[in-house]
């Protein structure tokens, strides 16, 4: 079962903003790709991964909802 990156934060209860500051990015991008992470960069998947401890292939990678 995949899930999505906000899914996958809330359930790790992260804030947007701890994410963001973890990978080097501004909240903007991390909203970003929580809405479109059909191009997500892959240095950037893994920093995602290794916070939440999730493997990749767990993350839906595409369009989702506002």
């Amino acid at each position: 079962m995949q899930l999505t990156l906000r899914d996958i934060r809330n359930a790790k209860d992260y804030t947007i903003h701890e994410v963001a500051e973890y990978c080097g990015v501004s909240a903007e991008e991390i909203e970003e790709i929580e809405i479109d992470s059909s191009e997500i960069s892959y240095d950037l998947l893994i920093k995602i991964t290794d916070l939440y401890r999730v493997p990749p292939d767990c993350i839906y990678l595409g369009v989702t909802k506002r």
